[in-house]
């Protein structure tokens, strides 16, 4: 197995960067996901790692070998790199068995005979396809199919997978089996993984790492953990979470010895450990952000002192299995709560305190995160 490294990559289409100036590096046995919305950049990415696309500048190192580099005139072809690849429509043969289509990179290898017999008898145990290896594609579902695709890229030993959003033609309950098995798999088999998609769940719960992008750049890297609560911009934070972060315009104002955010319809004090980062932000406009999980309902929080509760009128209640989703409004200010129960009913005012130890505050010039 081997790392990716990726050095000021950059890819072109007319006026418009697919990439630009991407810097990477994938540990070896990484299971890394590139994550952003369509066209930012995930797949074009993914395509220059494969060889199936030369960048306009930059290099792509395979481990210590050099695959990629248009300043020293280095391309090493697909077939040459150990990578198999794996794409959204999966792209097995029709006409063929499942032993068949699984077995067809070692056969145009010229692999023997034997060697591949077993290695293809090993992969469908791997996948619970043993059962299933006189059988045409249209005779399987899509879960089996998606499994012949992906025994097809395993049984060639790959040093590297390249999956571009496969489990996105599942239905949403296969999807989530899927994810699990393949993370497992991926587990078993220590193989360096480099997914595509831009379902941020599958994101977060697959990864070891992931990229968020957007048209071309790359807006943070980190574990899932780091991206949900220290997004480092505004971006990441509304892309990361579902439901997704709450965001309020305010003013930083200074009362007394204490800095507070004015939003208007409420206002809340800043956190004396964070405030020496905003005193010089007095006056200026910026954004806060609040997770769903972390707003209450005053009368739900036992020993609550918070006297700057807002009082706000309740939209919508939705149920979402464990818990219900408050869309709940006051003026221009509109937010989003998660509660695991609440007695109150649409068009109904309730008390919604937050945490202000989970509060996350940008700059609103520049969208970054200032807390």
């Amino acid at each position: 197995m081997v790392s990716v490294a990726i050095i000021n990559l950059t890819k072109t289409y007319g006026t418009t960067a697919a990439i630009k100036d991407l810097n990477l590096e994938i540990k070896d046995g990484e299971f890394f996901i590139f994550l952003g919305p369509s066209g930012c950049g995930k797949t074009t990415t993914l395509l220059c790692i494969a060889g199936l696309l030369k960048p306009d500048k930059g290099e792509v190192w395979l481990g210590n070998e050099l695959v990629t580099s248009s300043e020293r005139d280095v391309y090493v072809t697909p077939q040459k790199r150990e990578v198999a690849m794996m794409f959204q429509d999966y792209a097995i043969y029709p006409h063929m068995t499942v032993f068949n289509n699984i077995a067809f990179p070692l056969e145009v290898r010229g692999e023997d005979k034997s060697e591949i017999v077993k290695r293809v008898t090993a992969t469908a145990n791997l996948l619970g396809l043993s059962q299933l290896l006189d059988r045409k594609p249209r005779q399987l579902s899509g879960g089996q199919r998606q499994r012949v695709a992906l025994g097809r890229a395993i049984v060639r030993k790959p040093k590297v997978f390249l999956l571009d959003e496969p489990l996105a033609n599942l239905d949403a309950k296969l999807r989530v089996k899927t994810r699990t098995d393949l993370k497992k798999l991926q587990r078993e088999l220590g193989v360096t993984t480099v997914y595509v998609t831009h379902d941020q769940v599958e994101a977060m719960t697959m990864a070891d790492r992931i990229m968020v992008q957007r048209d071309g750049v790359t807006e943070q890297i980190g574990t899932p953990e780091e991206l949900y609560n220290h997004p480092a911009n505004l971006f990441v934070a509304g892309f990361i979470g579902s439901p997704e972060m709450n965001f309020t315009d305010c003013t930083l104002i200074k009362e007394g010895a204490r800095l507070w955010l004015d939003a208007r319809e409420f206002k809340t004090p800043v956190p004396t450990q964070v405030a020496p980062k905003l005193e010089s932000y007095v006056g200026e406009d910026l954004i806060m952000g609040i997770r769903p999980e972390d707003l209450y309902e005053r009368k739900s929080v036992k020993g609550s002192t918070q006297k700057n509760a807002l009082r706000m009128t309740v939209d919508i209640i939705e149920p979402v299995g464990p818990y219900l989703l408050l869309h709940l409004r006051k003026g221009r200010c509109s937010l989003v709560a998660r509660v695991k129960h609440t007695t109150a009913r649409v068009g109904q005012e309730v008390d919604i305190e937050m945490d202000p130890s989970k509060m996350h505050i940008f700059d609103k010039k520049t969208a970054k995160a200032i807390i």
